[in-house]
């Protein structure tokens, strides 16, 4: 009968052993689980983030190009090359108004939002300009379209220039903060 209370020992022993275990294995299974969602979230943001990059980025470059054509129609004496190029820059709109409102959609903070309309405030603004410079061009007014170029559209195009880096700066703070927030929690 000696046994007996050294039976109930090593059992409560391996009984608190075994629940200590399995409380370690819960703890390592949650610590995962939290682990999964901060990077899924992370990813995510970081996913988001770098669309909307994408599409500013796209859109300064079709501003780009579309000086560049708006120069080329300028420049050029030939109707017919004017007539080509004049369809490339209603393309190169079309493809800006179409990123500009897939941005639209995706934009969440109220910063993205203020840029945004800070954006189509100027982009209705440059507009009128810019057809009144390919007007007179295909007019063959060719003093007057750069003229109009130099003196209004240029600054009006700086200024969606501008704002659009200012989207991508959100851009890359926000990304820097989603990575700043996913660092502290898994410290």
């Amino acid at each position: 009968m000696p046994l007996s209370p050294l039976r109930g020992l090593l059992f409560n022993v391996g009984l608190g052993f075994t629940v200590a275990l399995l409380l370690m294995l819960v703890v390592i299974g949650l610590g995962v689980t939290q682990m999964a969602q901060l990077n899924s979230e992370l990813a995510n943001v970081v996913k988001v983030n770098n669309l909307k990059t994408r599409l500013a980025s796209r859109m300064r470059d079709t501003l780009r190009d579309r000086g560049v054509l708006m120069h080329t129609i300028v420049a050029s004496t030939d109707p017919w090359e004017k007539n080509d190029l004049f369809e490339q820059f209603i393309l190169y709109g079309e493809r800006y108004i179409k990123d500009r409102n897939q941005l639209a959609a995706i934009l969440r903070s109220p910063e993205e939002i203020r840029v945004m309309e800070e954006l189509n405030i100027n982009t209705s603004n440059n507009q009128p300009a810019l057809f009144n410079v390919i007007e007179a061009a295909l007019a063959d007014n060719n003093y007057e379209a750069l003229r109009q170029l130099q003196q209004e559209v240029i600054p009006l195009q700086n200024q969606l220039v501008e704002a659009l880096d200012n989207m991508t700066s959100l851009q890359r703070e926000e990304n820097e903060s989603a990575l700043a927030q996913t660092y502290a929690a898994y410290q």
